[in-house]
């Protein structure tokens, strides 16, 4: 008779345990998943903004030896996102 009620407290024991473990590890999990998912909205957005932006053209001419490329036109007036790195007018990164 001890040894069943020994049995039953210590499987009580860790069915306790497990679920704090459990449920511990699953808060974790869900934490990790909403930062990816905000991620995955950034990313989402700076691909909406790149496939939307203007661009008025492409040129290469040769002169001699060397070659020149132009490029015109900008992205900037798309970004609007504060998540994304390109939203200062000062970036080096207009094309």
């Amino acid at each position: 008779m001890n040894l069943e009620k020994a049995l039953r407290d210590e499987l009580a024991k860790l069915k306790d345990e497990l679920k704090e473990y459990v449920d511990g590890n699953v808060g974790e999990l869900n934490a990790e998943i909403a930062d990816l998912l905000g991620q995955l909205e950034t990313l989402r957005d700076n691909v909406v903004t790149l496939a939307t932006s203007s661009y008025s053209g492409y040129r290469s001419s040769t002169t001699g030896n060397g070659y020149q490329y132009n490029y015109s036109g900008t992205n900037k007036d798309e970004l609007k996102d504060d998540r994304d790195l390109r939203t200062s007018d000062t970036t080096a990164l207009d094309f």
